[in-house]
């Protein structure tokens, strides 16, 4: 900005890298499969990983619909900001969380995942 008496002080320099590629948000992730581990009894969750569209794919976004039948929940047991859950596409779920609060599913009931990118 520049005023009758001259030019400011120039701001503090911010940078950022360019992409090698255009860049967009990674594409929707595939169906997730659903499976109960013989070892633990223990809700698995598995997905497959979507196109990254130019940048790193650092983090999943994993819910579980509640017994309301329409709000969605995440869970700390299948979060998706762990290195290891974002590397395995993969978690684990205990039954026992989806009985409780917030999910309180009964026994028998259908369980429905989402997952985001």
């Amino acid at each position: 900005m520049r005023n009758i008496y001259g030019w400011g002080a120039y701001s503090s320099v911010l940078t950022v890298t360019t992409p090698s590629a255009p860049t967009t948000v990674p594409d929707k992730v595939s169906t997730p499969s659903l499976s109960i581990a013989a070892a633990t009894g223990n809700l698995e969750i598995s997905w497959t990983k979507p196109a990254e569209n130019g940048a790193t794919i650092d983090e999943y976004l994993i819910e579980l619909r509640e017994s309301d039948g329409s709000t969605y929940h995440s869970s700390a047991s299948c979060n998706g900001a762990d290195g290891d859950v974002v590397s395995d596409r993969a978690c684990e779920i205990p039954m026992s969380e989806l009985w409780t609060g917030p999910y309180n599913l009964a026994k028998g009931d259908d369980i429905h995942v989402r997952v985001s990118a």
